[in-house]
């Protein structure tokens, strides 16, 4: 056991090195080791430097998604959205791995990154929905330095619950939605390869066709109407146009007229 965890601290330097030189099975994330984690989550420090953070997060990140595919294995409920063509688990660790092996140093999602692999759950329970999330704060391109004075390590008890809602939102309501904006945030706009590789394939059923085709149908006749709408008035305000020209030009015809007499 580590020093760190004998002593009830984050785990030091010289612990996260051992963890990133030990083969992939030999590491085991400690509690002392997901405290560095949560120290960044918490309060968004960054104590020790992007190279020794890394495999940290590389190794959680895949036990989540691995954990989120066999849960969803076993899930009773409506059908799940399935992977697409030859992707596949594997794939998103592998793809998610090379985007943090891209950074030179911590991404400026660190902080949200952290809260997201070290409780999932408290927003996400479908892995579709997790993978987007995780590839909206690796798709960064800015990135952050080491924390300067960060203070002396925290003991794990001294760290607050990682992803809770603010406590001061007033309500379990309020607290409920500051999740749900939260989880629309990670959500938003993510604009990568996730989309196409947890393509969603529920097809639809029968009446869910219809209602798509009563749908479209509707659509079509507001969109006919507009445009026969729009040809109207346009045709109102030609036939008011030439009216105008045409009373301008009955005086000037008299003018000429009297001035001929």
């Amino acid at each position: 056991m580590a020093a760190s965890e004998q002593s009830g601290l984050i785990a030091t330097e010289s612990d996260l090195d051992a963890f990133g030189k030990a083969s992939a099975e030999q590491r085991q994330l400690t509690d002392g080791l997901k405290g560095v984690l949560a120290e960044t989550a918490c309060t968004g420090v960054i104590r020790y430097k992007w190279l020794l953070i890394r495999p940290l997060l590389v190794q959680l990140l895949q036990q989540q998604l691995r954990s989120f595919e066999a849960a969803e294995h076993v899930d009773v409920g409506p059908a799940r959205p399935l992977l697409s063509g030859d992707d596949s688990v594997d794939a998103l660790c592998e793809r998610f791995a090379g985007l943090l092996l891209g950074f030179q140093g911590a991404p400026w999602t660190l902080q949200r990154l952290c809260e997201l692999l070290l409780e999932p759950r408290k927003q996400y329970q479908r892995l579709h929905k997790l993978a987007l999330a995780l590839e909206k704060l690796l798709l960064v391109t800015s990135e952050l330095d080491v924390t300067q004075d960060p203070g002396p390590a925290p003991s794990l008890s001294q760290l607050a619950r990682v992803n809770e809602t603010p406590a001061n939102t007033g309500s379990a309501a309020g607290a409920a939605a500051v999740g749900q904006k939260r989880q629309r945030h990670d959500e938003s706009d993510s604009g990568g390869l996730v989309a196409a590789a947890l393509t969603i394939k529920q097809q639809p059923g029968a009446a869910q066709q219809q209602q798509q085709w009563r749908q479209q149908a509707d659509d079509d006749a507001a969109e006919g109407a507009t445009h026969a709408a729009g040809g109207q008035a346009a045709a109102a305000a030609a036939a008011a146009a030439a009216a105008a020209a045409a009373a301008k030009a009955e005086p000037a015809a008299m003018d000429v007229d009297s001035k001929s007499d």
